[in-house]
């Protein structure tokens, strides 16, 4: 695997400089990336007392006040925890290992925005901080899941948030709502499906809406709930399966 060296906070504290690198720019939801802070000392010593990585995201989703987007903390770690004093001119480097959560929102959508935040608590200073945007793609399952619905022959179309129903269990008060079109299969019998997945560590839960018609008469919505394991999607052909039967005893 190559190493895209890509700076994701260069922070300078008079003489002070403080860089996070990451081994690659982008990401899957659920993996573990590793990299490094580089502390890099000045004209005098400095004290410094933590250095904190944040994973954060932005989303169309929020109160009038807020401008409709919302900047939420989805993972954090604390790269140095014991304090230490940088030398002038010395070097350090500090390796780490951050781990994406699984249930990360994706960028499927530029409305999406994802981050990393570094922040560095440096004696008598601000506490500096600095923001790159990242690329983070949907976690293996998930992946599996649009994979197979592409081989049914359903196009995404939007993808938008809104307020997590009670059945769905999500640390955050938002979804992630995808928005298909059938292209030949199902276009007789379907106007849309729209489609969350929730994700989890071993599982991840799919809710269905599946918006039904025929002879181009409106027949309704039909709501359905999935669970789809790891070990289903490693089975390509028997997730392609299970997904076109669901499908096809719910248009009836």
């Amino acid at each position: 695997m190559s190493v895209f060296q890509r700076m994701l906070a260069s922070i300078g504290i008079g003489a002070a400089k403080v860089d996070t690198v990451l081994e690659k720019e982008e990401l899957v939801a659920g993996e573990h990336v590793k990299g490094y802070v580089h502390l890099k000392g000045g004209s005098t010593d400095q004290k410094i007392d933590k250095v904190s990585l944040f994973l954060l995201a932005q989303i169309p989703f929020g109160t009038a006040e807020e401008g409709g987007r919302t900047v939420y903390t989805i993972a954090e770690l604390d790269v140095l925890t014991v304090p230490l004093t940088l030398k002038a001119k010395e070097n350090q480097r500090i390796d780490f290992v951050f781990e994406v959560p699984t249930d990360t929102p994706t960028s499927l959508s530029q409305n999406t925005q994802l981050w990393f935040k570094t922040s560095a608590g440096i004696e008598d200073a601000l506490d500096p901080t600095d923001a790159d945007h990242v690329k983070i793609h949907p976690n293996f399952i998930n992946s599996a899941i649009l994979t197979a619905f592409k081989e049914l022959d359903f196009s995404i179309s939007g993808l938008s948030y809104e307020p997590r129903h009670y059945r769905m269990n999500t640390r955050f008060p938002f979804v992630q709502k995808l928005e298909f079109k059938p292209k030949s299969r199902f276009k007789e019998v379907l106007s849309e499906l729209e489609l969350v997945m929730v994700s989890h560590s071993t599982h991840t839960e799919l809710f269905f809406e599946l918006d039904r018609k025929k002879m181009g008469l409106d027949l309704g919505e039909k709501n359905i709930k999935l669970e789809i394991t790891e070990v289903q999607a490693k089975q390509a052909q028997e997730l392609l399966q299970t997904l076109k039967d669901l499908i096809e005893k719910n248009i009836a």
